[in-house]
């Protein structure tokens, strides 16, 4: 009969650590970094700080690509390319990850009637949010509102030949502002998954992926209450891999002649989205989940279902200017 003694003893002389005499609960570490106009939160849980100093390494190093590479309007980059080219009549070969993710905000795009659309640039800039600062903007002339609408620009007016991409509509401008978010989140937890962490999350603005669970169980995060951002309209737990992504009309906006003008502009309309405040969904996808928290939040509470349906979002929670939610049936039933 072996002892434990002797097993011990037998496993240290073949050069095998037992588990219970070497291993100890990971330590959480956190980073901020400073990309997209905004602050990235990591935490991520690893047995040294020199593991968890070579992820958030090369998690930052991966920001700064794709910063430089899908900003709408940074020169040189990969979109800036691309919208030169449409505007230039030219086609444009592009990798095949790119045309995949082009490819998938199309289809993002029918499935949301329109409600989401990537091809909107020239849309975006002229209420002036395709800069750092926009605090001093003015709302365009009726006029020249006009004139961008006719253009009728949408990312459905790209094809392809293989990778070569073109345009129908010189019009088109590509600003991925809003599925470069979730593109990014899956790059970093891609990232820290092959930097051999497995429980961590990524907060990017208003959203957040997760991998694995804390020690102690569960991530838990809180769905803000935009009316008191000091309180939590609710609270619940995110399975490893679920992506709680959102997007509202009260953080980023300008005030013209005392009116509010949201970042979130109706692709149809034109017109700044003003009655919801608030959209969440959460999704294994960080894609379909960004794309469904901003096409719910311009259908508003009439038009939410059907798009999260469409989708296949089965959690979703909106607010609305009077502060009511709007909760689907799955999502009511994890709420804390």
């Amino acid at each position: 009969m072996i002892t434990r003694r002797r097993w011990l003893l037998t496993c240290m002389g073949l050069g095998i650590a037992p588990l219970f005499a070497c291993s100890r609960p990971p330590q959480a570490f956190q980073e901020t970094i400073a990309v997209f106009g905004t602050l990235v939160k990591l935490t991520v849980y690893a047995q040294q700080p020199e593991q968890a100093s070579r992820a958030f390494a090369a998690v930052n190093t991966r920001f700064q690509q794709i910063h430089h590479e899908w900003h709408a309007w940074e020169k040189g980059g990969l979109v800036s390319k691309i919208n030169a080219a449409i505007a230039q009549g030219e086609s444009i070969e592009v990798s095949e990850e790119v045309a995949q993710f082009i490819q998938r905000n199309q289809q993002l795009c029918r499935q949301t009637n329109g409600l989401f659309d990537p091809g909107i640039g020239k849309l975006i800039k002229l209420w002036g949010f395709q800069q750092n600062s926009y605090e001093h903007n003015r709302a365009p002339s009726a006029e020249s509102l006009a004139e961008v609408l006719a253009y009728r620009a949408s990312i459905l007016d790209l094809h392809w030949q293989g990778n070569q991409l073109s345009s129908s509509n010189n019009k088109v401008a590509l600003d991925f502002g809003a599925s470069g978010k979730a593109y990014a989140l899956d790059a970093a937890t891609q990232t820290l998954t092959q930097e051999g962490i497995r429980q961590a999350t990524v907060m990017i603005g208003g959203d957040i992926q997760v991998l694995g669970e804390k020690p102690d169980g569960p991530w838990r995060i809180g769905i803000k209450d935009p009316l008191n951002p000091n309180l939590a309209k609710a609270s619940l737990s995110l399975a490893s891999g679920e992506a709680a992504c959102s997007s509202g009309t009260y953080e980023r906006f300008y005030t013209d002649q005392g009116k509010k003008v949201s970042h979130i502009i109706h692709p149809h309309s034109g017109q700044p989205v003003t009655h919801l405040l608030h959209s969440t969904a959460i999704h294994h996808d960080a894609l379909i989940a960004e794309v469904a928290a901003l096409a719910q939040l311009i259908a508003g509470s009439e038009g939410w279902q059907s798009i999260a349906q469409n989708l296949g979002v089965k959690y979703s929670y909106l607010i609305d200017n009077d502060g009511r939610a709007f909760i689907s049936t799955a999502l009511n039933q994890r709420l804390h």
